[in-house]
């Protein structure tokens, strides 16, 4: 039976160059050289199968490029994407106690690539301007985050509202997960004078009424 000659054939980044004559495994084996230079041996089962179409560069390139993320791995945002993931998940991260040790982490779109985040969050307007999360005790999404200097964090720190029921005492956002009430729902009550046991535990029905505050 003649055998299939693939000299001068490409696949991939690879050419056949010639046929290995030295192996005697049973399988055919060819010489090729790949597009980077260099010269690797490849079974032809693989070669026409499409199963290889590099000397193994492909893959580190694929890589450097996911690392590199098209040039940005170098910037501001870059930095703040991979410092957002470090404190949510690594656990010698020494700000890991105030994050993922919370239960807070990063949107499944975030995780995926620093591409998604960046078209989400666009560029930094400033290199004092960080990641912000509107609701403190959120996770890490494009609904839930912002730009924002250390100032504007801290001024909006201090307009969380805090709410006790009872002998428990816990932000809205808490409290709203926790009784299943939107987070805004009860700020509007809030604003238009429920109190807050009411803000939080009254039907949504009727969220249009306006109760007395006992602050």
């Amino acid at each position: 039976m003649k055998r299939l000659d693939l000299t001068g054939q490409k696949f991939g980044r690879l050419t056949a160059i010639q046929i290995d004559e030295n192996r005697h495994s049973g399988r055919i084996y060819w010489h090729c050289q790949c597009e980077c230079g260099k010269r690797t041996i490849k079974s032809r089962q693989l070669l026409t199968t499409g199963q290889t179409t590099s000397c193994g560069c492909k893959l580190v390139d694929s890589a450097r490029e996911r690392f590199t993320t098209h040039g940005m791995s170098s910037s501001i945002e870059y930095f703040s994407w991979f410092h957002m993931k470090a404190r949510c998940y690594k656990t010698y991260d020494k700000e890991y106690k105030n994050y993922g040790a919370r239960g807070i982490s990063v949107c499944a779109r975030w995780l995926e690539s620093f591409q998604n985040f960046f078209s989400d969050m666009g560029l930094k307007p400033s290199k004092k301007h960080e990641i912000e999360r509107i609701d403190n005790d959120g996770d890490y999404s494009p609904e839930n985050c912002k730009w924002a200097t250390r100032t504007e964090q801290a001024n909006n720190t201090r307009h969380n509202h805090f709410v006790t029921i009872g002998n428990k005492t816990q932000t809205i956002a808490q409290w709203s997960r926790e009784l299943g009430i939107k987070n805004q729902t009860v700020r509007n009550r809030l604003y238009h004078g429920w109190t807050p046991r009411d803000a939080l535990t009254r039907p949504v029905s009727i969220s249009c009424q306006k109760r007395s505050t006992h602050f």
